[in-house]
Order: C-alpha cells, then sequence, then structure tokens
C-alpha cells in the first residue's frame, strides 16, 4: 500500500494517493521539501503531495517490511533520476487500510509522546 501511495504521487495520480490516507493522517517529511517538515490532516498533505512532487522530484520506497508497529521502510529521494537522499528507519502505520502516520520511526516516538490519543499511536 506504501509503494502504491508513492507510486501515484510520483506519476501526479493525487486523488488516487489520498484514497490511502486516513483522515487524521500525519506526515513528517525528513527532506523538508517543499520547506515544511510536518503535514497534519488529508488537506495538508494534498498540498505537500501538489507541491513537492512533479519537476522531477519523487520518492522510491525499498525494503518495506511489517512488524507490529507498522510498515518499516527505506525512502529514496530523487530529483531528475539523480539520487538525493537515502532515509533508513522511516516508518508507516497503517490500520483499516489508511495511511494514518508516515515518518521516521524515532519522529512517531516522539508525536506518539506528545500525542498519545492520535489513532497511529494506539493499538488497534
Amino acid at each position: 500500500m506504501l509503494e502504491s501511495f508513492y507510486y501515484d504521487a510520483n506519476v501526479g495520480q493525487i486523488d488516487a494517493a489520498m484514497d490511502l490516507v486516513a483522515e487524521d493522517a500525519v506526515l513528517l517529511d525528513p527532506g523538508g521539501f517543499p520547506g515544511e517538515l510536518l503535514f497534519l490532516g488529508k488537506d495538508e498533505i494534498r498540498r505537500f503531495l501538489i507541491e513537492g512532487f512533479g519537476g522531477g522530484s519523487t520518492i522510491q520506497v525499498s525494503n518495506a517490511s511489517e512488524d507490529a508497529s507498522g510498515v518499516s521502510y527505506t525512502r529514496e529521494n530523487y530529483n531528475n533520476g539523480g539520487l538525493v537522499h537515502a532515509w533508513d528507519f522511516m516508518l508507516a502505520v497503517v490500520r483499516d487500510g489508511k495511511i494514518l502516520f508516515d515518518g521516521q520511526y524515532g519522529m512517531w516516538i516522539l508525536y506518539c509522546n506528545r500525542n498519545p490519543l492520535h489513532a497511529s499511536c494506539t493499538e488497534d
């Protein structure tokens, strides 16, 4: 599912990507484009996808594996086909077919410490 989210975003199918996102989802972008790091809710995540993709910028998911917390993966940012940066220890929390959280594992821990009732921080 995470691969589908980024594939759809990469090819400009924003509505299809957003169909995979929960209303109260949180996205913490380690790359910081388009200049911000924290995106709360579908409207802000949609803005991130519209402003952050296109113009040769893409994100690839690799080394994905599921564990008790969610999907751990490596995120690779590309610009015009060239690797810009790769981040290990990424985590996507998915419940009921929707992405609730996407960001670095350590940031999820910090987010949950501050927002323990968020759906990504609680048991199923």
